[in-house]
């Protein structure tokens, strides 16, 4: 390997500490959770409105 692949290894390293930190965290992980279980309302909810402004204008 050269040297900047043994830096940007480093990095990675380094860096997947920190956000395995930041996941860890209660309220950034009830903020993910939440947004993951909206999304697919919000999907849902623009088909409909794709739907009614089409089918049934």
């Amino acid at each position: 390997m050269n040297s900047s692949t043994i830096q940007n290894s480093k990095f990675v390293e380094k860096f997947t500490i920190i956000v395995a930190k930041l996941g860890n965290e209660i309220h950034l992980r009830s903020l993910r959770d939440a947004f993951s279980t909206l999304m697919p309302l919000y999907i849902l909810a623009g088909c409909a409105v794709l739907v009614n402004n089409t089918i049934f204008s």
